[in-house]
């Protein structure tokens, strides 16, 4: 695979909307930082080359998906267009992955990984390789997303005086993912995003969120603390563990 000529074409893409759109610049930024990270993360597992440049391009295209969907709905919600869904479509129905010049031997992966990173849980598969990389751009988007709370200060996340609800509450302390669809508040909201890092399937991801600490920068950002101390103090202590 040509890398720079896929970065080239990705780069084409985007041109097509709207780049002084704040939401737009920031998924063109977000996309090219979780190519680097699914790079690092696949080095880190001492990938091949070949799989680590596989990993790389299911990173720059994760998201081809949301540019449509910000123009069209002006919103990050999957519930009109599933932006997963819809841009393993846009590559492989609608053709758009002939402009990437990608072997056809790597179409299935990338396609399972891309329409797999938003989901709440990885597909069910035999295949070992379509999960192995379903988990190395689910791992690099949330970390990216984490630091987009955190480190650029691409979006800060609101508070309220509301409890937290107690599905959220009890799903949080099970150490598991909370489904969107349970979020009443805006307290869900900042559980929701933090027990994202529950489904982190790699030992150095987890590492880089304890190390950056990422956590505190996170719980330091908010406003009315004293609801959410709980979650982050037990994040912090599950990290540690």
């Amino acid at each position: 695979m040509d890398l720079e000529l896929i970065k080239e074409e990705f780069d084409n893409y985007v041109k097509k909307f709207d780049n002084s759109n704040r939401d737009i610049n920031y998924k063109y930024k977000h996309s090219y930082r979780v190519y680097k990270l699914c790079e690092e993360i696949a080095k880190k597992m001492n990938l091949s080359d070949e799989d680590i440049v596989l990993s790389s391009v299911i990173g720059l295209l994760h998201d081809i998906g949301r540019f449509e969907q910000l123009k069209i709905f002006s919103s990050y919600s999957d519930v009109n267009l599933d932006h997963a869904e819809f841009g393993a479509k846009l590559l492989f129905k609608y053709g758009l992955i002939d402009k990437f010049k990608i072997e056809t031997k790597y179409y299935d992966i990338i396609k399972f990984a891309i329409r797999n990173h938003n989901k709440y849980e990885v597909e069910k598969t035999r295949n070992n390789r379509k999960i192995m990389f379903a988990k190395i751009i689910r791992d690099a988007d949330k970390l990216d997303i984490l630091r987009a709370y955190t480190i650029y200060n691409d979006y800060n996340l609101k508070t309220d005086e509301k409890n937290v609800d107690i599905n959220v509450n009890k799903t949080f302390f099970n150490k598991k993912q909370v489904k969107y669809d349970n979020l009443e508040n805006k307290n869900d909201v900042i559980v929701f995003s933090l027990a994202m890092i529950f489904d982190i399937n790699d030992k150095n991801v987890l590492n880089i969120i304890k190390s950056d600490k990422l956590v505190d920068k996170f719980y330091e950002k908010l406003e009315n603390k004293q609801i959410l101390r709980p979650y982050f103090d037990y994040m912090n202590k599950y990290l540690e563990e």
